[in-house]
């Protein structure tokens, strides 16, 4: 009969509770990271294509003007 108490119990159930809302707000935080970091990289490869663009741009009105 040395087992543990109603309120011992009660303390590890909360504890439980608090740990597994805890383990899935860290799983949602984690996963909203990696949506906003596909979001950045895919942001940083239009930007550079964009540039790319502007870069060929700037030099087709350069030779146009030299002629």
């Amino acid at each position: 009969a040395g087992g543990p108490s109603q309120k011992e119990l009660s303390a590890l159930e909360q504890k439980r509770v608090a740990t597994e809302s805890a383990e899935k707000l860290v799983a949602e935080k984690k996963a909203a990271k990696a949506r906003l970091e596909r979001t950045l990289a895919e942001r940083k490869a239009q930007k550079k294509s964009q540039e790319a663009r502007l870069a060929s741009t700037k030099k087709c009105v350069a030779a146009a003007q030299a002629m």
